[in-house]
């Protein structure tokens, strides 16, 4: 069945992978990004891939490639105590790719392939979706495309779910935080683990890159950046005295980084007609779990599923069933990584922790492994982990108890 032009709004790596599985059912792919170096700032520099996203580049057979220009991480560190706590099995382990490395193999392969067409610094206006328009802002002046289906996968402040959602159909979660990420290199941690330090209020990390090379972010009060990045004793450095070797280059260089907003994004619908939204521009979920671009390619994955099957039903008829399989898993993942972000942030309470070994237990019962390996090294759906752990406490198994 041909269905004629599909038009993706956003570059990234989710609209990127979403050309590359829906190619064989359109006519013509055409993929919309903005600025580059505008859409980068705040962002991470290092990128987080479990088994979904993997699959999803498996998918495209970009699998090997990506693991090529990546770095295994089997586990986090405490930087202050050194206590090392593995993520999974002792053969698990996360990928940490650089966001250039990643955005480049997916351009490459896009441009490599007939029927997709890749337009930079392109931005959308606006969607007429009467007459199945996206309005865009080009370095020549303004046009217009047409769309036979149309894919919203330009982030938190999607213009395409604006055009399909109502202001009540929308819910931010603002954090009171920000986030901030510098380049470091040679700095003698491990190379597989994610080195990290919190005092509840303040969060430093460093996924490892390649040669040495390694992110270092940190997720701050929002205004607090003149306390943090100077020489006294309120700064970074008297919080966690293990970062003071790194000196003033490192402070200079946070403060002269670009902050990016924290937070999560729901939306009561995906779709409409033959317009949807997947990735941030759907469901942003706050980073700590590491699933927010994995969540996202899996959309793409199950989007590409759902036009597999259904060869011959409507778009509209598609979007709805995929909107209706993955808004619950979305949901979930969020809830999942509020949770945990309060372990990483040190604030956990005793209902937190033994939600946790509850949950673990459970999980185990049922042939999973605990909460953040299930989400990081299976494809098992997230609501179905979160129903788990909820079985878990109505069957109030023993706070200490382990089921084989």
């Amino acid at each position: 069945m041909n269905r004629g032009r599909l038009v993706i709004a956003g570059g990234g790596p989710v609209g990127l992978v979403s050309a590359l599985l829906l190619r064989p059912y359109f006519a013509q792919v055409t993929v919309l990004e903005r600025n580059a170096a505008e859409a980068a700032g705040g962002r991470s520099l290092q990128l987080v891939l479990g088994e979904r996203g993997l699959h999803a580049l498996r998918c495209c057979g970009l699998d090997q490639q990506v693991k090529a220009q990546g770095v295994p991480v089997y586990g986090r560190m405490d930087g202050e105590t050194g206590a090392f706590t593995p993520y999974g099995a002792s053969d698990d382990a996360i990928l940490a790719v650089s966001r250039v490395a990643l955005q480049s193999i997916l351009e490459q392969a896009v441009d490599g392939l007939e029927g997709i067409e890749r337009r930079s610094a392109v931005t959308v206006t606006g969607v007429d979706r009467t007459a199945k328009n996206v309005h865009c802002d080009t370095p020549l002046g303004p046009e217009i495309l047409g769309y036979d289906m149309l894919i919203g996968a330009d982030g938190v402040r999607s213009v395409v779910a604006e055009s399909i959602l109502e202001e009540e159909e929308v819910t931010l979660d603002k954090l009171p935080l920000v986030y901030r990420e510098v380049p470091v290199a040679n700095v003698g941690w491990r190379s597989d683990a994610f080195v990290y330090w919190s005092d509840g209020e303040v969060m430093v990390g460093s996924f490892p890159g390649k040669e040495g090379r390694r992110g270092l972010f940190v997720m701050h009060p929002r205004g607090a950046e003149h306390l943090l990045f100077n020489e006294g004793n309120t700064g970074l450095f008297a919080r966690f005295p293990g970062l003071a070797f790194l000196g003033n280059t490192l402070l200079e260089a946070l403060s002269a980084a670009n902050a990016g907003a924290m937070g999560s994004k729901t939306c009561a619908r995906w779709t409409s007609d033959e317009v949807v939204i997947i990735g941030d521009a759907a469901h942003a979920i706050v980073p700590f779990m590491g699933q927010g671009l994995n969540t996202g390619l899996e959309d793409a994955v199950c989007l590409m599923r759902q036009f597999r099957s259904s060869s011959a039903s409507p778009c509209d008829e598609v979007l709805r069933r995929f909107a209706r399989r993955r808004q619950a898993p979305a949901d979930a993942i969020r809830r999942l990584s509020d949770r945990h972000a309060r372990h990483l942030m040190g604030v956990a309470s005793a209902v937190d922790v033994a939600l946790e070994e509850r949950a673990g237990a459970a999980l185990h019962a049922v042939g999973m492994p605990d909460t953040y390996a299930a989400c990081a090294f299976s494809r098992n759906r997230f609501d179905r982990i979160l129903s788990a752990e909820w079985r878990a406490m109505k069957l109030e198994i023993p706070v200490h108890s382990r089921v084989a």
